[in-house]
């Protein structure tokens, strides 16, 4: 009959010394009788440094007395302790966690008991389970965002069925939250207006605009700004990925903007009566004092500062383009086939609207009368451009006539027009203006500085 073979002892020792997890026999008062030199490297001494010394005593100081009140206490009254985390304190060097086995020899009792100890790195289980509480952590802090947001939010699929969904969901629109999984988001939030509303957004939001959009009434009432985003899954893209959805209640804010909208309103309709009265004043005036034609220019300026009035009030009083402006002038010279307008996006604060509104019918209208406006064969190019970087932006504006009579000297003359054009505009934006009566035609020259949108409550800057 074959025998098993047996491990020679120097073997055995070897195999002991050079496991993956340290060995360590103590008495009952759990002082090292021996160790092997997997732990004792672990500890940063000599395995013959170890014996007599207590095994609590290469703990850190939370784990020397823990071992003291609790796991030595176990291992004696129940003769065993399992996968206790501590934490070894080397001579030199940070410590690391170590995971503690221990059994007291079934044969052994009293002063005589033998404890053993197996004990194996525990800094990849650490780190895991640290990993798993930050996790764990950031999971239940962005639930409790979600869950005290005060905004509609939905998982939904790429067929627009409700996944899961927050209690403000619920609460918004309705729905017993019991019966909300599963079914599709425009049955949960039906709106009227738009039935279709998630098939016709879902596109826009897989090409990545995470299309925003305002209007939504749903038939509570309530409006709606929606926002639907793709949700990145691990692993990469999928044709058909799951949708994160955002409804916020903004009623109270159409109700101000309707609100704002009429009170505008009034105020252009007031504004417009004012005009009127003094046009009247002005008639009654320029009747016995001045001739007709200065009283068609006036009465003209007028129209053109309630024109440009009515061109903030369109843009609810925000700032207004620079385009815009010159396409109102050529509309109103009646000849906008015979001007060039060409530039860039740029915007002006509402308190420098009016005044440049009316440098340009100035212009126009001495075009019309004296310069290239007065033929069909004359031109205007109206071009405006921005220069330079940051803070030392500029605006360039010209206004250039060809193809007009030769200017005659009526057309020198210096009147409320020639400084309109030339020093109030200029000193509202900041900047310097500048009339060339060239043998071609008038030119009419610009500059001021442009510091962006931030600046434009400022009447100096463009904003």
């Amino acid at each position: 009959m074959a025998t098993s073979p047996r491990l020679a002892p120097e073997d055995a020792q070897l195999l002991i010394d050079q496991a993956d997890c340290g060995f360590v026999v103590t008495d009952h008062n759990a002082k090292i009788t021996y160790c092997n030199s997997r732990f004792a490297g672990w500890s940063g001494r000599q395995p013959d440094a170890l014996v007599g010394q207590r095994l609590s005593h290469l703990l850190d100081v939370p784990g020397r007395v823990f071992f003291e009140t609790h796991i030595m206490p176990m291992i004696l009254l129940q003769g065993f302790a399992r996968e206790i985390l501590c934490r070894l304190s080397p001579k030199s060097g940070e410590g690391f966690p170590i995971l503690l086995n221990a059994s007291r020899h079934p044969a052994d009792e009293g002063p005589e008991a033998r404890i053993v100890f197996n004990i194996f790195d525990a800094t990849e289980r650490a780190m895991y389970e640290s990993d798993l509480r930050r996790a764990r952590d950031d999971a239940e802090e962005l639930a409790a965002v979600i869950r005290s947001a005060q905004i509609a939010i939905f998982r939904i699929d790429s067929e627009g069925r409700v996944k899961n969904f927050n209690q403000r969901a619920a609460t918004m629109f309705g729905f017993d939250p019991a019966r909300g999984t599963g079914r599709r988001v425009s049955e949960l939030v039906p709106l009227p207006n738009d039935p279709d509303w998630f098939e016709r957004i879902r596109p826009q939001a897989l090409q990545g605009e995470a299309p925003e959009f305002f209007g939504a009434e749903t038939s509570a009432g309530i409006h709606l700004s929606i926002s639907l985003t793709p949700i990145a899954e691990p692993g990469g893209h999928r044709a058909d990925p799951d949708f994160s959805l955002l409804m916020r209640d903004v009623t109270e804010r159409v109700r101000t903007e309707r609100q704002l909208q009429i009170t505008l309103q009034e105020l252009n309709h007031r504004v417009k009566n004012n005009l009127a009265v003094v046009t009247g004043i002005a008639r009654q005036t320029f009747r016995s004092e001045a001739s007709a034609e200065e009283s068609a220019r006036f009465m003209a300026r007028l129209q053109s500062m309630a024109k440009a009035h009515d061109l903030l009030v369109s843009n609810n009083w925000r700032s207004t383009s620079m385009r815009d402006m010159a396409r109102l002038t050529a509309e109103e010279s009646g000849v906008a086939a015979q001007f060039d307008l060409e530039g860039p996006e740029v915007v002006f604060a509402p308190q420098s609207v009016a005044m440049l509104a009316l440098a340009l019918f100035e212009l126009m209208t001495n075009a019309m009368k004296y310069g290239a406006l007065s033929s069909s064969e004359g031109r205007v190019a109206l071009h405006w451009r921005l220069d330079g970087e940051g803070e030392h932006q500029r605006f360039r504006l010209t206004w250039r006539e060809t193809g007009g009579p030769p200017l005659g000297d009526e057309t020198r003359e210096v009147g409320f027009g020639s400084r309109l054009v030339k020093r109030l505009v200029a000193a509202e934006l900041g900047g310097s203006a500048q009339l060339d009566f060239a043998p071609s035609g008038l030119i009419y020259t610009l500059e001021a500085p442009y510091k962006g949108a931030a600046d434009a409550k400022t009447p100096q800057h463009l904003p």
